[in-house]
């Protein structure tokens, strides 16, 4: 299942377009490969991975928050993240005892707020709008958030198709289309990573963002944004 409904992509998009409509696709198939399985499922791990759907949501909803709601509009974390403070890797260890049904609506809701702090930023300013809280980075602005989130979703996506085909033999690239409503085919291929966990917390590998939690606040940690 997918949570999202599918938009059309244009055949010549402008960058706005392009960069939204892809990380929507890739929103999607996401969902569909992490959704419509029971709490059981969503902990199913492979080999020796510590992966898992449950795991792969709730760490993709938190990177929406710090992106979009922490960095882009300089909020604080959403109260669900303070355990973080205690533990960095909480995201994946804590969703285990997540339902389904919990952690649908725990990615739902921090996509809704990604969505809506970007349609602020388009009408402000458009994508040059500098994020409000760069932490110890350089100022970066929107357009290189889309890109960072169009990463980790492909990434992660990668994790999750072979997790989800292992439990059901789902397999796929693009979600299906919900209400009648395609849009337009045109393939934005998603990478297949067969690393074993995000390393987002060693400054030179991993998740482009490589951001930690200290213990004492929420703040990002002094390592670069670019990938290196």
């Amino acid at each position: 299942m997918s949570l999202l409904a599918p938009q059309p992509f244009p055949p010549a998009p402008s960058e706005v377009e392009a960069l939204q409509a892809a990380l929507h696709r890739n929103r999607r198939t996401f969902a569909w490969k992490c959704f419509g399985l029971d709490q059981e499922s969503m902990n199913t791990r492979i080999a020796s991975s510590t992966l898992t759907l449950a795991g792969l949501v709730k760490h993709v909803a938190l990177v929406e928050d710090h992106y979009f709601t922490h960095q882009l509009l300089g909020h604080d974390y959403p109260e669900i993240w303070a355990p973080l403070q205690h533990n960095d890797n909480w995201d994946f260890e804590s969703a285990a005892n997540d339902t389904p049904a919990e952690l649908e609506a725990l990615w739902l809701a921090a996509v809704s707020r990604s969505q809506a702090a970007t349609a602020s930023a388009i009408e402000a300013v458009g994508l040059d709008q500098l994020v409000a809280n760069p932490g110890d980075n350089p100022a970066f602005n929107l357009r290189r958030i889309l890109v960072d989130m169009i990463e980790e979703y492909a990434r992660h996506t990668g994790h999750a198709d072979l997790i989800r085909e292992s439990i059901d033999g789902l397999v796929g690239e693009d979600a299906p289309s919900v209400g009648g409503h395609t849009g337009l085919a045109i393939a934005v291929p998603v990478s297949v990573c067969t690393a074993n966990a995000c390393q987002r917390r060693a400054p030179t590998s991993g998740c482009p963002q490589r951001f930690r939690f200290r213990r004492s606040t929420l703040t990002q940690q002094a390592t670069p944004l670019n990938r290196g």
